[in-house]
């Protein structure tokens, strides 16, 4: 359940309370309320919340997976972005509810999860591990509900008998700007990559991202929205504010990007940087299938989430502090930039070995 603040005009606000649920065919669906004020927002939340509970308030009362996922989805899924739980919502009901659903949750017991995740070991270690982070957040919204008082899933051992496929993930320059390059006919499509490359943005930041939100004078680029293309048809689009407090910043804007920025500026009449020719926004699915088509004639493994992996680790490469790196990657955690988001060469081992072991240990080495 969330609250988002709507700009009615004029300078005037409504707040817009979405309230998720599961229907009968396992589509995930929205249902909002519009209030005047915050407070009375959240008054109708709370409420809502409460009937929630109060729904279920017998002790004795059988209470599935199903219920809880709905539960958890309702009252405390607030804390992942909406793209997040499309995701999860698909692999509940794909994996999840057809075995686990109808169960009361009081009988998810170990050997009911490690049966589940061993008839699923044919999957990928990716569905695997989603799998499981939507049965944590089912059971361990149980347990702070007081509806179980423990649960085992940490006890599971989860096996893929797939070999995971180790994709790119980091894209050297002249690739870059050969796959640019195939685009200049689409000056859209090379702005997109380009924000990927230079700021290091997420695809739904990259969609979002307005010419409004550039300081061409001091440099700077402001990320304070994200897309939201949950809603299927073009038509429900819309921004919302980034998952977490580290995602929103202003980024120093590289002269590379400025330069391409203002030319493009010249024959893009639209605030939207990433947009279709009515400056609206641009399907995820459109842009990605314009660039998938040319990827496969290249013969290159690229997914857009490599620009990102590209971008740290250009800058852990070009000397920058890790620290530095995780706050321009707008990493809540610098753990995630070292661990993460960084290769390293095959030659960067070798400079390694040969800076830690120089000539003069080798002086030492007795001649024939």
């Amino acid at each position: 359940m969330q609250i988002e603040k709507i700009e009615k005009g004029n300078g005037e606000f409504l707040y817009q309370v979405t309230v998720e649920s599961i229907d009968d065919q396992g589509k995930m669906v929205k249902h909002t309320e519009t209030f005047p004020t915050k407070h009375e927002a959240q008054a109708y939340s709370v409420r809502v919340s409460a009937a929630l509970l109060a729904s279920s308030d017998n002790a004795n009362k059988i209470r599935t997976v199903d219920d809880i996922y709905k539960e958890w989805l309702a009252i405390d899924s607030i804390r992942f972005a909406a793209n997040s739980k499309v995701s999860y919502t698909y692999h509940y009901e794909r994996f999840i509810r057809p075995s686990l659903g109808s169960l009361d949750i009081r009988h998810v017991t170990y050997p009911v999860l490690q049966s589940l995740f061993n008839a699923f070991s044919d999957n990928s270690q990716s569905t695997m591990d989603l799998i499981r982070s939507c049965l944590k957040n089912i059971l361990d919204y149980a347990q702070k509900a007081g509806y179980i008082t423990s649960h085992q899933l940490s006890l599971i051992y989860v096996h893929s008998d797939k070999k995971p496929e180790r994709r790119q993930m980091y894209l050297d320059e002249e690739n870059f700007l050969d796959l640019c390059d195939h685009f200049k006919a689409e000056p859209t499509v090379i702005a997109y990559l380009y924000l990927g490359y230079y700021l290091g943005l997420r695809r739904a930041e990259a969609l979002a991202l307005c010419f409004s939100d550039i300081d061409f004078e001091n440099n700077t680029v402001s990320i304070t929205r994200q897309m939201d293309f949950t809603g299927g048809k073009k038509s429900r689009f819309k921004t919302i504010t980034p998952k977490t407090d580290s995602s929103t910043a202003v980024l120093p804007l590289c002269e590379t990007l400025k330069t391409f920025l203002l030319e493009y500026q010249k024959v893009h009449p639209y605030d939207l940087i990433v947009s279709d020719p009515k400056g609206s926004f641009m399907a995820p699915t459109t842009i990605q299938h314009k660039i998938s088509v040319v990827v496969k004639e290249l013969g290159m493994d690229f997914h857009y989430h490599m620009l990102r992996h590209t971008f740290v680790t250009n800058l852990i490469r070009s000397g920058a502090q890790p620290k530095i790196a995780a706050k321009l990657a707008r990493h809540s955690n610098v753990k995630t930039t070292l661990n993460v988001y960084t290769e390293v060469s095959e030659s960067e081992l070798r400079q390694a070995v040969d800076q830690a072991f120089s000539k003069k240990a080798s002086d030492s080495v007795p001649q024939s």
